[in-house]
């Protein structure tokens, strides 16, 4: 259920995402996992929101980059992972996320 309401607030907050996503295709061993819904945030605004939506909802997420220094271990499925490749710059002062965006 939580899974349906996310797709929903994807949807109305106009967040790209891609369901059933296989990084076996796009990381550079060829190696890799599955996730149910893979998350492309592409402002600062969208990643505050989402994480608000996640921890609310209390679902659990990764977060992953480009995944080029990222090993997966075969036959797991992941639930929710969100990219920061649509983002200009990540960084953490303290405990706020900041996510820059091209803009």
């Amino acid at each position: 259920m939580s899974i349906i309401l996310l797709k929903i607030f994807l949807k109305k907050e106009k967040v790209k995402y891609k369901e059933n996503y296989s990084f076996r295709c796009y990381s550079s061993c060829k190696v890799g996992v599955d996730c149910s819904l893979y998350i492309m945030p592409n402002s600062q605004e969208q990643v505050i929101e989402l994480i608000r939506f996640l921890k609310t909802k209390k679902m659990k997420y990764n977060i992953v980059g480009e995944t080029s220094n990222l090993v997966f271990v075969d036959g797991v499925t992941y639930g929710v992972v969100i990219t920061t490749k649509l983002l200009d710059k990540v960084t953490k002062r303290w405990s706020p996320i900041f996510a820059h965006d091209f803009k």
